[in-house]
């Protein structure tokens, strides 16, 4: 028997694919070669990274209606976070670093500094402890750097 589409039914497929994630292989030509459209999405632009961080913290996941406000210190905070973020990612790009700092990452960087820990803390479990420690010129040390020049880590 032929099952067939519905043709207001679109399918998506979502994968992390590269050397960053431990454990994965290479998709199955057969099913690459059934997605028709491939987008290859990267960080959004540092602005609107700010705004999709506040969002997901102002606003109820459900319904999407604000139900929170945050304070100068969390905007702050996200904005920061993201800049350093950001600057983090050039680096990668010229090949100065491996690893990027994901937004998945800064969630839980904000996600914690909501929760009650300190700037400081909230970097350092959530983004610092995703780097690997191996000596002095670590990645990890190198990323610790650019957020001790704004005084969180």
């Amino acid at each position: 028997p032929v099952i067939r589409r519905n043709p207001e039914h679109s399918f998506f497929i979502t994968a992390n694919e590269g050397y960053e994630y431990t454990a994965t292989n290479p998709l199955d030509r057969a099913l690459r070669d059934r997605a028709t459209v491939k987008l290859l999405m990267d960080f959004p632009p540092k602005e609107e990274e700010k705004k999709v961080l506040a969002y997901r913290f102002t606003h109820d996941e459900a319904t999407g209606e604000a139900n929170n406000e945050l304070s100068t210190i969390q905007k702050t905070f996200i904005s920061n976070v993201v800049d350093i973020a950001s600057q983090q990612r050039a680096m990668v790009d010229s090949g100065e670093m491996k690893i990027k700092i994901s937004t998945r990452m800064l969630f839980d960087a904000v996600e914690a500094q909501l929760a009650g820990m300190s700037n400081k803390q909230a970097v350092n479990v959530t983004i610092l402890g995703c780097f690997p420690f191996k000596g002095a010129d670590s990645e990890r040390n190198r990323v610790e750097v650019l957020f001790k020049k704004l005084g969180l880590a």
